[in-house]
């Protein structure tokens, strides 16, 4: 019941986030989840590393942004954005996948009014994400086996011939689901 209350404290915060407008707010937002990064003693090593990799995102964010609007409003955005991710690194190290899962059994349990099996929903939804870092690491090692072939991966070859690199990555995902749906009939899971 805990980590149903953790994943809807989750969800509102940053439903809340995205509809505050001043800065100054933000500002306290951030060092509000700075202290609970230093309360709940995550390493901030990984936390730091962890917004390095989502920079590009926020950026590009920042970028288009840009496009539409001014240089103020695009920063209170990517702000934003930045507080969102570094709420989701939070909540990623304070549950387990259990606990995800057990949080979404009772998040949606509403949803057995209409005859929905939730235990199987809630499995669908951990299982997406659990193969989230699956697909990452399987996108780097078929680049990286593509690169040693000696397919450069430029703006032009990605575009030009995608099936190369499409093929691989969608023969790759189709093993790894068939790997999943056989430890889950042998851990017993059945419709």
């Amino acid at each position: 019941m805990i980590n149903m209350i953790l994943l809807l404290l989750f969800f509102f915060i940053n439903m809340l986030l995205f509809l505050i407008e001043g800065g100054i707010v933000l500002f306290i937002v951030c060092l509000f989840e700075f202290g609970i990064l230093l309360y709940l003693k995550l390493n901030l090593k990984k936390c730091v590393l962890f917004m390095v990799k989502n920079m590009m995102f926020i950026l590009v964010i920042f970028l288009c942004n840009l496009l539409y609007s001014d240089i103020s409003s695009s920063f209170l955005v990517s702000l934003k954005l930045f507080l969102a991710l570094t709420l989701t690194y939070i909540i990623s190290n304070l549950l387990t996948m259990n606990d995800f899962s057990e949080g979404f059994y009772y998040l949606l349990f509403p949803l057995k009014i209409f005859g929905i099996n939730i235990r199987h929903l809630s499995l669908i939804i951990m299982i997406a994400f659990s193969l989230i870092p699956i697909l990452q690491d399987e996108a780097k090692s078929i680049k990286k086996a593509l690169q040693s072939k000696g397919f450069g991966f430029t703006f032009k070859n990605v575009i030009t011939r995608p099936h190369i690199y499409l093929i691989a990555y969608l023969n790759g995902l189709f093993d790894r689901v068939d790997e999943l749906e056989k430890s889950l009939l042998i851990k017993g899971f059945q419709d």
